[in-house]
């Protein structure tokens, strides 16, 4: 998963998950960090899709628009 979807605060990796028109906050487990990518161990499964740059814009339950 690309680094910059991984939002960390205080010690606690997050990321957003989309939901339909929603995000839906998951706290992550990471592991190993390769150059800009990173290993999500545990809270998201394969396949779902996460917000690419979070950094500080989503809470949980934010509405977003998707661009193609």
């Amino acid at each position: 998963m690309p680094g910059s979807a991984v939002e960390t605060v205080a010690g606690t990796s997050r990321v957003y998950v989309l939901k339909g028109d929603q995000v839906e906050e998951r706290i992550v487990t990471t592991g190993e960090r390769v150059g800009d990518r990173i290993e999500i161990a545990t809270g998201v499964k394969a396949g779902e899709k996460v917000a690419a740059n979070p950094r500080g814009k989503l809470t949980d339950g934010a509405h977003v628009q998707l661009e193609n």
